[in-house]
């Protein structure tokens, strides 16, 4: 757990101060009173109760002629956070709080009143809570009240009834109200004695937050003694209102009061108060004086113990609380005996006791001379009890600024240690009084009834507090602390924090000396004292110190989501995942566990469970009702929230699906066993099994006995011990899912026999009729009443049961005629399916096939002639588009004929998407071809096709002398033949090849076809045959017959020679820092071939390494004129002697080569010596530090010097040998 605070900024924390004086020590934190300032008030308090942060809200009233409601917060130090009264001091019974309830940001107190803008109606008492904010804003103000009439008096504490209202603590809703009577009073009569009476004094919810428990007095109608005299009681009840147990305390002469209930941690019950009953009190035997009195009640309603303590007067209690542990019971009111009080007259008291067993702890009382009385007490998580109460005493202990009512709050230690405000006190208690309580339990005797009740919607305003203000003339009178004076002192900067014990801060927190601020965060839960110091440096050494403390709590969750109404139905299987991080909001480092429960946190019904491994819950309900579910997340602390949601199961009505067809039972077939399966007629939406039933109609005439029904079945069957008889009878389905059902009819008949098509008449099987090929378009008629028997009606539609087209058939039902509309636009091939149908609509049918259909039409009965020569390739393709039908949907077939088959064999037909006719025709002849297109129903048209085959001439010549060309070894050629040939067919088409010898076959010559041109480059020829070699191809032209021609041509290739070395290269001089240029001259270097196709290039030697690139700076090659430039030679290391190497290439990438030398000297020495002095020193220095350097390297690598000298030697040998063979030259 990780929370982050800023003491004094953003957090929640709980501090206290301590103020100190001689007559209350250590264990006082404050004490102090509020008076009328003019002495004519009476101040008055009812109840209080203390926050998580220390602050205590005290509620009461203020009486001056009038009642007038108070609420006050104060703050954990003893300072008076805020006081609010109402506004309206006109009327006389405006008593607005008598209970409070606090958290840590709000406070809720309920009251009653009969001021007519709270009440429903003048003269009406109602009930109303306050929701504040711990600002002192208004949240809202519900007012509660029935619908009885005008003087109903509907009062939350010590009234007539008593109301058991279920509020949501957010807005103010009400969820759910009972109570036990509709009318203010319970009129039940028991034993011809009084009425019953209700008097309500306390109400507390147990910690699990699963039940409740009134404590109350009731007058004793269950007693046989003396039912007129009050009975304390205390009753439990769930979240739903409903009692779960009821407890009482016969008493027989004596009014019994139960006037407060604290429940604790294991769901047990503390009910205190006072009792007079003679029999139960031990010291005195007075019935009109009370003794206090306290009784432990299990959770299961038993009685555990009971003690009481008292004396000759009135000993009162007010209000209990507990430890944070439980294991301590606080309680205070006010003591009138002698032997028990402080001072003369009522005087405050405070006790402690065990819860265990009751026995007493500490009795403390402290009071003046006037009534002293504590009215409220709560106890914070630290330890520390808020007391509120109200005084008029004026002597002794200062408590009140005149003899009206004051309001005194004090502030201490739940140790109750000795001191001078508060005395000790000896007083017996009677633990045995156990023995003498007889604990009756009723519940018959005593009912709850729903109540109706409503809200007033306009007491208050969204935001603003139109019930209650402020007011200013209620003071705080310093000058009456003489008990507790406040001392003032001049205002110093702490220096240092550390805890109460004297240890350091937790590593995560530290104090800021500067802003006076604690920051940081606390990584566990508990209390942290927090000690604050301050040291002054002088002699003597003075120190003040201060303590509070820091309450860190884990995040409890906290309901965020809601979960919508779950509808389901009865028999089908529900299941529902719940996401925790949806609907609650929980620290994230924590492992939450959820449980869901009934909406009273009894166990789910059996058909339900949830699965908390992953949050599901799943059933499969088989009736229909209503579960309100809880939904309870749980952190590792048990720190828990709950949502709440509600199931419907639903159970629907059966519903037809279906209507039945009536059913025919036939003499003629009942030779075969007659059974007839109805279809699924009913559903049911719950997929519940339904109980079906048949029943007869009476008055719609007598079903035939042989005919039997099988309810869940669904069968008709025929009862063969039953002759078959004639009738008809209609029947009633009845389907039921033990709740709700559904019902149809259906009528069955019984006749002699069944629709039949006559077999004998020929032309009622396989009917085929044709119309528009032998027929001329109009209507034609058709009876086919003659091929049915027993039969009443006829329908007609397609073959497939669709509508038939109303446009083209047109059928008369009653006589059983088609009537056929036989035009051109409705050509095509229709399948009907005739039907008849006797009287119980069962059918027969038969088929019949309509042709209505046009032949096949061509453009032309003859197609354009085509021409073609002897052996060449002849394709022709039919347009698509020559065969045409006016009838829609018709596939023509195309297919080709011929008189004499052995001439036309030749004749190839593709009979494809396309239709086609290939092949080479070996006659010179006239051909004809017949294509022909028929239509689905064999109706066709035709064209014919004439083929014209004539004689074939070879291509000739047009100049027959041979193509000569010449190229050297390597050279790119490209040679456009020139047209040699020509076609006297002038229906013919040529195609052009080179075909080259056989032994002169290679691939350096390529030949295109489209452009006649043949390219490529020159080969290498063999010296072994001399110094050119010729090639020779054929230059090839072929026409569509596949005869061909040719004209020659021949390619020379000459040798090609490495370059020749001309003159020697001389040795050059470039000054330095001078632009010098120098030309290469053009005859250092010849090429038998060409002496311009020469390139040239220039490389630098350095030892016996070449380099591709010039290492001289500011001397740079251009090769395209053979030029040296010297543009920006200024390093003076490069003066000297520099060796080169000038390159001659050819086509071939042969080359021969030169070596010359280049020096670059200097014009002046004079000019740069004191330079050349300067860099040299500085050449000389760099110098020995590279020998130095290179003597080391040298000593660890010589031997890979040597290997690489050998290597190097070696490398040049080689060289050597090769430039010699290719260009005889002898390099230094």
């Amino acid at each position: 757990m990780l929370i982050c605070f800023a003491i004094f900024s953003l957090i929640k924390i709980r501090v206290f101060s301590r103020q100190t004086s001689d007559s209350c020590p250590d264990n006082h934190k404050y004490g102090f009173y509020l008076s009328s300032p003019n002495s004519n008030y009476n101040l008055e308090v009812w109840d209080s109760c203390m926050d998580p942060d220390d602050s205590t809200y005290a509620t009461g009233n203020i009486i001056d002629g009038i009642n007038a409601g108070f609420l006050m917060k104060v703050s954990y130090d003893g300072n008076i956070d805020w006081f609010i009264r109402n506004t309206d001091d006109t009327n006389t019974n405006m008593i607005p709080f008598y209970k409070t309830l606090c958290t840590r940001s709000f406070v809720y107190s309920l009251g009653y009143s009969t001021n007519s803008q709270v009440a429903h109606t003048s003269g009406q008492t109602a009930v109303y809570v306050a929701k504040f904010h711990s600002t002192q804003k208004l949240v809202y103000v519900k007012n509660i009240y029935t619908s009885g009439v005008a003087t109903q008096k509907d009062i939350l504490s010590g009234a007539d009834i008593t109301e058991d209202i279920k509020m949501r603590a957010q807005d103010g809703q009400i969820l759910m109200a009972k109570g036990t009577a509709t009318q203010g009073y319970d009129q039940r009569d028991t034993q011809g004695t009084a009425f019953n009476y209700f008097q309500v004094n306390g109400f507390q919810i147990a910690p699990d937050q699963r039940s409740m428990y009134f404590d109350h007095s009731i007058k004793n109608v269950y007693s046989s003694i003396s039912p007129s005299y009050f009975s304390s009681a205390v009753m439990k009840l769930n979240l739903n209102l409903d009692i779960e147990w009821y407890v009482y305390i016969k008493s027989n002469d004596g009014n019994d009061e139960s006037d407060n209930v604290l429940v604790l941690g294991d769901n047990s019950v503390i009910s205190s108060g006072c009792i007079r009953a003679s029999a139960l009190k031990m010291y005195s035997t007075t019935t009109t004086e009370c003794d206090i009195t306290m009784i432990k009640i299990s959770a299961a309603g038993a009685l555990q113990w009971a003690v009481s303590t008292g004396g000759s007067s009135q000993d009162l209690l007010f209000d209990i609380a507990s430890s944070d542990n439980y294991e301590i019971i606080y309680s205070t009111g006010t003591v009138q005996s002698s032997n028990y009080r402080y001072s003369s007259d009522y005087d405050f008291f405070i006790a402690s006791q065990k819860s265990s067993d009751g026995s007493k702890i500490a009795f403390k009382a402290f009071g003046g001379s006037g009534v002293d009385i504590f009215n409220g007490i709560s106890v914070s998580k630290m330890g520390h009890i808020s007391l509120v109460g109200r005084s008029t005493s004026t002597d002794g202990p200062v408590l009140s600024y005149s003899s009206w009512t004051s309001i005194f709050l004090m502030k201490i230690d739940s140790s109750l240690a000795d001191n001078n405000c508060f005395y000790d006190r000896s007083v017996p208690v009677y633990t045995d009084i156990k023995a003498r309580i007889e604990l009756v339990s009723d519940p018959l005797c005593f009912t709850i009834a729903g109540q109706t009740l409503y809200t007033h919607s306009n007491i208050a305003s969204d935001d603003k507090t139109s019930a209650y203000t402020t007011q200013g003339w209620l003071m705080l009178n310093p000058n009456k602390h003489t008990e507790y004076p406040r001392q003032m002192g001049q205002s110093r900067l702490w220096t240092e924090a550390k805890l109460f014990n004297g240890d350091s801060l937790p590593a995560t927190v530290t104090f800021d000396t500067t802003n006076q601020k604690l920051t940081g965060y606390f990584t566990n839960a508990g209390i942290y004292f927090i000690k604050m110091l301050k040291t002054l440096s002088t002699t003597p050494v003075y120190s003040a110190q201060t303590q509070f403390y820091i309450y860190v709590e884990d995040d409890y969750p906290m309901a965020y989501g809601i979960i919508p109404t779950q509808s389901i139905y009865v028999n089908k299987f529900f299941t529902l995942t719940l996401t925790p991080n949806i609907l609650f909001t929980y620290q994230v480092s924590e492992v939450i566990t959820l449980e869901a429960l009934n909406f009273d946190y009894s166990s789910l019904p059996s058909w339900l469970r949830f699965f908390p491994s992953n949050n599901t819950l799943l059933g499969y309900p088989t009736y229909e009702q209503i579960v309100n579910i809880s939904v309870v997340c749980y952190d590792p602390q048990r720190s828990n929230a709950t949502i709440y949601f509600t199931i419907k199961v639903q159970n629907s009505r059966p519903y037809v699906i279906s209507q039945p067809k009536d059913i025919c039972v036939y003499k003629d077939k009942l030779n075969q066993q007659f059974r007839y399966e109805l279809p699924q007629i009913f559903q049911d939406p719950d997929g519940q099994q339904l109980d079906i039933s048949m029943s007869e109609i009476a008055n719609q005439g007598s079903c035939p006995a042989y005919i039997k029904f099988t309810s869940n079945g669904m069968v008709f069957y025929q009862d063969k011990s039953i002759a078959p008889s004639i009738g008809q009878c209609t029947v009633q389905l009845l389907a039921s899912d033990g709740f709700y059902s559904a019902r149809t009819q259906l009528k069955v008949t019984s006749l002699e026999f069944s629709p039949k098509i006559d077999t004998t008449n020929s032309s009622c099987t396989n009917i085929l009729y044709k119309y528009l090929d032998n027929e001329p378009a109009g209507v034609y008629y058709l009876g086919f009443s003659k091929c049915f028997q027993q039969v009443a009606t006829y329908s007609a539609s397609n073959f497939d049961g669709s509508i038939m087209n109303n446009e083209i058939f047109k059928f008369n039902s009653t006589i059983g005629e088609l009537m056929i509309n036989a035009q051109f636009q409705y050509s095509g091939s229709y399948y009907l399916k005739l039907t008849g149908y006797d009287i119980c609509m069962t059918s027969v049918s038969l088929y019949a096939n309509i042709i209505l259909n046009g032949s096949p039409q061509s453009k032309s009965l003859k197609l354009p002639d085509q021409t073609s020569y002897v052996f060449e390739s002849f394709t022709f393709q039919l347009d698509d588009n020559w065969f045409f039908d006016f009838d829609t949907n018709q596939n023509l077939q195309i297919a080709i004929s011929y008189s004499q088959v052995t001439e036309y064999n030749w004749i190839q037909f593709t009979n494809g998407r396309k239709k086609t006719i290939t092949g080479k025709p070996q006659f010179t002849q006239n051909y004809t071809v017949r294509f022909t297109a028929t239509d689905n129903y064999g109706a066709s048209a035709y064209s014919d096709l004439k083929i014209i085959v004539i004689e074939n001439t070879k291509p000739q010549l047009t100049d027959s002398s041979t193509l000569r060309y010449s190229f050297n070894e390597g050279q790119v050629f490209s040679i456009d033949l020139p047209q040699s040939f020509k076609d006297l067919d002038s229906l013919d088409a040529m195609s052009y090849g080179i075909l080259q010898n056989t032994q002169d076959k290679s691939t350096w010559a390529m030949f295109s076809p489209l452009s006649q041109t043949l390219s490529g480059i020159a080969p290498t020829i063999n010296t072994s045959l001399g110094n050119s070699s010729t090639f020779t191809f054929g230059f090839m032209a072929q026409d569509s017959q596949i005869t061909i021609n040719r004209r020659n041509v021949q390619i020379l290739v000459n040798r090609n020679f490495i370059p020749k070395i001309n003159k020697t290269a001389q040795n050059l001089t470039f000054l330095f820092n001078r632009f010098q240029v120098y030309q290469m001259p053009l005859d250092l270097f010849s090429d038998n071939e060409s002496q311009t196709s020469l390139r040239y290039a220039l490389k630098q030697m350095i030892g016996r390494v070449q380099y591709d690139n010039i290492q001289l700076k500011g001397l740079s090659w251009f090769s395209n004129n053979r030029s040296l430039v010297a543009f920006d030679l200024t390093n003076y290391t490069q003066i000297g002697r520099h060796q080169f190497q000038l390159i001659a290439i050819d086509d071939l990438n042969q080359i021969a080569y030169q070596t010359f030398f280049i020096e670059i000297k200097v014009e002046n020495p004079n000019s740069v010596g004191g330079n050349i002095s300067g860099t040299l020193t500085l050449i000389v220095l760099l110098m020995i530090a590279l020998i130095v350097v290179s003597f080391f390297m040298q000593f660890r690598n010589i031997k890979n010097i040597k290997e690489d000298r050998i290597f190097q030697r070696s490398q040049l040998y080689a060289d050597n040998i090769v430039e010699k063979s290719q260009s005889d030259l002898k390099i230094d």
